[in-house]
């Protein structure tokens, strides 16, 4: 599965596999807080951890056009639109 999330400050969108699956109004900015970034659970108590894989994460600088996500999709690691 290839999971993608994009914010452009005004709409969060979830894709699941190259598609659009939903979105979701939004706003305010995301800014670095110094705060632990973790993936794979449900918080910093350590309850219910993700038992599966997780591999080729990302966290880019701005949102991905469709464009982007589809050969993000179909390339895996070796895209790089700035990741951080």
């Amino acid at each position: 599965q290839h999971i993608a999330l994009t914010y452009d400050g005004s709409t969060l969108t979830y894709y699941k596999n190259g598609r659009a699956m939903n979105t979701l109004a939004a706003s305010g900015t995301i800014t670095d807080t110094g705060a632990n970034f973790g993936i794979g659970g449900d918080g910093d108590d350590g309850n219910n951890p993700f038992t599966g894989r997780i591999d080729e994460v990302k966290v880019y600088r701005a949102a991905l056009t469709v464009d982007q996500i589809a050969l993000d999709l179909n390339a895996g690691a070796s895209t790089n639109y700035g990741a951080t």
